[in-house]
């Protein structure tokens, strides 16, 4: 068997390939999945036992920013994994009818998924073409495209470090449950999401920023009643939904056995309480709420 010189040790290279993709989110499904559609024999790396990476295992759930102002920008792949997760019930997206329009009757059914055109300076703000999806649909449609391409994949592969030959990267180190292996490739894509690959070659880079957001999941949620709460009477439920961000020491002594929480204008919810959420939140008691809500 062929192996790699590392300190200390001989490194066997268990494959080489074309193209070797380092990282199963949706980038590197992409370049995994258009490069093995082009023809190229490809091996797609990834540190878990699944694809998909934030899209699925980060629970990003929508699909954004994929229009300009008048038209649906985005499409080819991301367009395809959408479809597939329709066909089988894990997405869901606007009719191209809905798209690009505020009226109420659109907005109504659609602001809920977060369908919203966020940077859009009109009001209210219009539907866009984006897609909710659910994460295990996600894994599901994401490897089908990868081995229906006859994509190579080896999952629970960590990145350890890139193998650099005369200034160009040949190939990665990765870190298995056989133990450490080397594969090699005449083409290597850092669809890592940290530069992983390329930090390690020592290639030069730019440091930015950007913003960070927290996704979660609520059954039983009765979104249409907050909903309609919120058309009856606008100004409460925005002062709702800021004073429920807040967090402090204590629970005022009113707030009982139960806190009423709104992530979003549209969405209310009853939690339990217990101490340790007691120590988190702040009820901001602004209006009486009419509102079924459920336990």
């Amino acid at each position: 068997m062929r192996t790699v010189d590392e300190p200390g040790r001989e490194t066997p290279v268990v494959a080489e390939t074309d193209v070797l993709v380092v990282g199963g989110g949706p980038a590197g499904q992409a370049a995994a999945v258009a490069a093995a559609r082009a023809g190229a024999e490809v091996t797609l790396l990834e540190r878990y036992g699944y694809l998909g990476g934030l899209a699925s295992g980060g629970m990003v759930l929508v699909l954004d920013d994929m229009c300009t102002e008048r038209e649906v920008s985005v499409g080819g792949l991301a367009l395809e994994i959408i479809d597939r997760m329709r066909r089988i019930g894990a997405c869901v997206a606007p009719p191209m009818e809905d798209c690009f329009r505020n009226d109420p009757d659109v907005r109504n059914r659609w602001v809920r998924w977060g369908f919203e055109e966020l940077y859009a300076r009109k009001k209210p703000k219009p539907i866009v073409y984006a897609a909710s999806f659910d994460p295990e649909g996600w894994k599901q449609a994401s490897q089908q495209m990868a081995l229906e391409a006859s994509v190579h994949l080896r999952l629970h592969s960590w990145f350890s470090r890139a193998l650099v030959e005369d200034g160009t990267v040949r190939g990665v180190i990765v870190e298995t449950k056989a133990g450490r292996q080397a594969i090699l490739g005449r083409v290597v894509i850092d669809a890592t999401g940290d530069g992983d690959v390329f930090g390690s070659a020592g290639a030069p880079a730019i440091h930015g920023s950007y913003i960070l957001t927290l996704v979660h999941r609520l059954a039983d949620v009765d979104t249409q009643a907050a909903i309609q709460f919120e058309d009856r009477d606008p100004m409460a439920a925005q002062q709702l939904d800021r004073g429920a961000l807040r967090a402090d020491d204590a629970v005022p002594d009113h707030a009982g056995d139960h806190l009423v929480v709104a992530h979003a204008p549209e969405l209310c919810l009853l939690v339990e309480l217990d101490e340790r959420l007691r120590k988190l939140v702040q009820v901001l008691v602004l209006a009486p709420l009419d509102v079924e809500l459920r336990e």
